[in-house]
């Protein structure tokens, strides 16, 4: 079934991430054109690259980085379909948000932008990827405090001659244990 999807990947709060968009099992297109949306307060998008793998395409894209969602289009310039495989392009994303999380990057086809070199619709099913961002700065501190106290036992046995008389003294031990945790 033809696609085209994204790729998960994992990125640092701060990273510059960059996020391969691919497009598989593809039947020959002669015009191909899909917006990519993400949630602007984790990601921002910095910068878009062709890969040049549709051959004897012109390549497309919104203008203004903030668009969100991004249009991506390639365009043959002749009447022999592009039928490659493989990443069509890389976005790169500033990871912006504040704390860890997952946040997905859509991709939605464009209806009747996607066709073949007679203008046929072609349907791709569209496959989002998953940024899972990640907090460097915020380490989990475990503080753990134990005290100890002992107490000697001593025996001490006293015996005489005359009437035999046996003392015992004994002291008891005595275990304290504190522990603390955040």
């Amino acid at each position: 079934e033809p696609t085209i999807f994204g790729t998960d990947c994992l990125a640092d709060i701060g990273d510059t991430v960059p996020m391969p968009i691919c497009i598989s099992e593809n039947p020959g297109v002669s015009g191909l054109l899909f917006d990519v949306s993400y949630d602007a307060s984790k990601l921002q998008l910095v910068d878009v690259e062709n890969t040049g793998l549709l051959k004897n395409s012109t390549f497309a894209c919104s203008s203004d980085k903030e668009k969100n969602p991004y249009l991506l289009g390639w365009d043959s310039m002749l009447s022999t379909p592009m039928g490659e495989n493989g990443q069509i392009a890389t976005l790169y994303f500033l990871v912006i948000a504040e704390d860890a999380c997952s946040t997905d990057i859509e991709l939605h086809l464009r209806e009747d932008s996607t066709f073949d070199e007679n203008y046929q619709e072609v349907a791709f099913t569209m496959k989002n990827a998953t940024v899972l961002i990640s907090n460097p700065a915020a380490t989990t501190t475990t503080e753990t405090t134990t005290t100890t106290t002992e107490t000697t036992t001593t025996t001490t046995e006293t015996t005489t001659t005359q009437p035999t008389t046996t003392t015992t003294e004994t002291t008891t031990t005595t275990t304290e244990t504190t522990t603390t945790q955040p």
